[in-house]
């Protein structure tokens, strides 16, 4: 535009009468032109300069969004609490609501301990900032509109309505590190097998020993962080999404239940513990998560043997129905003899 209004304004000077007033009145539309260019470059340099990230724009809502689920179970408790609200039953006066969001596999975010502990971080901090900061906050979703006063764009802000008086910052800190948690799945971790690439001259059983010891390096970082609430105990194979039954597949599960069952109870922490290697069916996903304790059935003896019955020896002799089936019938289970006939007809004799 500017370029071509300074060629109009130089043809215009040599040219004369009516030619003169037209190339004088291009120039002046081009150079309008150009003036109105540079307004929109820099309303597009200010838009561009305060646009969040994929990750940030997405890290902000996520975070708004758990945290204001969080205050919104501390309503259903009192509600709960003052009988309002039924919950477990009638004589239940008090409950603690968890919110637990599960790692998921690679593909997304969050699927790591790095991606988690930002994640609840940040959706911790929120909580406590809209609990006890009664000043505006951004738009999670960084939506903006245009200042006409200013001449800009600018973040739009919400006027903060959960604000509470009554709470401290360090009690929000306390309440959050125990309603904001995470439910650790110990297939989705193990997903990450499949990205382990051998390293030059690696065998299969030193890569696997590599990832092996990734993978509780997670469970460490996550438990004694206090990040974890609850736990998937549920086994897997590489490259499969498969359920297992937890110690029936390739990740170390048991080493981690057993981190997380022992930093539970050192610092009486409340983790619950859900068994989900429904693949092999309702009975395979119960015996096989307590056969994987290596605990005994208490008080259970093999008939005529002072040996303890193991949870294997229950599942392999009974819940699967690998005993033998009676080799002859009696009583009203026999057949009558008199009325029996073959198919054939042809006496038994």
């Amino acid at each position: 535009y500017k370029s071509q209004a300074d060629y109009y304004d130089v043809i215009g000077e040599q040219s004369g009468g009516r030619g003169k007033e037209i190339y004088a009145e291009n120039a002046r539309t081009y150079r309008e032109n150009y003036e109105e260019a540079l307004k929109q470059i820099k309303e597009a340099e200010e838009r561009r300069d305060s646009l969040l990230s994929i990750k940030e724009a997405g890290l902000r809502r996520t975070s708004d969004s758990i945290a204001r689920l969080a205050i919104y179970t501390l309503d259903k408790e009192k509600e709960i609490e003052l009988g309002k609200m039924k919950r477990g039953g009638a004589e239940r006066k008090s409950t603690n609501i968890v919110l637990a969001p599960e790692n998921w596999t690679p593909s997304v975010y969050g699927s790591e301990a790095s991606e988690i502990i930002e994640i609840i971080d940040s959706a911790r901090n929120e909580f406590v900032k809209k609990l006890t900061d009664s000043s505006e906050y951004q738009d999670p979703a960084g939506r903006q509109f245009y200042n006409y006063k200013t001449q800009k764009f600018e973040v739009i802000k919400h006027k903060n309505e959960y604000y509470n008086p009554d709470i401290s910052k360090e009690e929000a800190q306390k309440i959050a590190a125990d309603k904001i948690r995470i439910t650790f799945d110990t297939n989705h971790i193990g997903h990450w097998l499949e990205h382990f690439k051998k390293n030059p001259g690696e065998t299969d059983f030193e890569r696997k020993a590599r990832f092996d010891k990734w993978y509780m390096g997670q469970v460490e970082k996550l438990t004694k962080g206090g990040y974890i609430g609850n736990v998937h105990v549920v086994d897997g194979m590489e490259g499969s999404g498969m359920h297992l039954p937890p110690g029936t597949g390739r990740y170390p599960v048991k080493e981690a239940v057993q981190v997380i069952h022992d930093w539970a109870n050192k610092h009486a922490a409340d983790i619950g513990f859900v068994s989900e290697g429904h693949i092999m069916g309702p009975d395979r996903q119960l015996t096989d998560a307590w056969e994987m304790s290596g605990k005994t059935i208490y008080g259970a003896e093999y008939i005529g043997s002072s040996n303890t019955m193991t949870f294997g020896s229950l599942q392999n002799q009974y819940v699967t129905h690998s005993i033998y089936g009676p080799t002859y019938a009696f009583g009203e289970a026999a057949t009558n003899q008199e009325e029996y006939r073959s198919w054939s007809e042809v006496p038994f004799e």
